[in-house]
């Protein structure tokens, strides 16, 4: 108990000591973050929760990534029916494998463990939703090939049609 007590007051007193160097780079570098960093334990960041975006905000991001008004439309469907629009929704964990992860995104776009040139299956690659667009486009052939999302060949994307 006492070599914890004596660790501890070290690295109050380190991190004590180096809260002024970094008060100029990091306004709101505070105590507790320089004994997390000393102790190699970062404190716990905030999760804020996955946002959800509308069909019509959906369809001009779409068409802006090259589908035309009715593709945009059928794609946006499929989206509602894969994701209900969440940008940030994963799916499909059972179907991982070492070959394959999961579906991520909006479009929930089936990842490769080791994407190597294919961006389109590199979950990194797939957080912003211009790429997700982008890859949505590129793996539907152009707006024009929508059997690779399951929510098309069981037809639960009409309802939002």
């Amino acid at each position: 108990m006492k070599i914890v007590l004596i660790l501890m007051s070290c690295l109050i007193v380190y991190g004590f000591s180096h809260v002024g160097s970094h008060a100029p780079l990091d306004p709101d570098y505070s105590i507790t973050k320089a004994v997390a960093v000393v102790a190699d334990n970062p404190p716990a960041t905030t999760v804020t929760a996955c946002p959800t975006l509308t069909q019509p905000e959906v369809e001009a991001n779409l068409q802006a990534h090259g589908f035309n008004a009715a593709q945009a439309h059928t794609m946006a469907a499929i989206a509602r029916a894969e994701s209900n629009l969440r940008f940030c929704a994963e799916g499909d964990q059972h179907l991982a494998n070492a070959k394959w992860g999961s579906s991520v995104s909006i479009f929930q776009i089936r990842t490769l463990n080791n994407p190597g040139s294919n961006k389109c299956r590199d979950r990194n690659y797939l957080t912003t939703l211009d790429n997700q667009s982008q890859c949505a486009y590129e793996i539907s052939r152009g707006g024009t090939y929508w059997t690779p999302w399951s929510c098309y060949l069981n037809k639960a994307y009409l309802k939002w049609l």
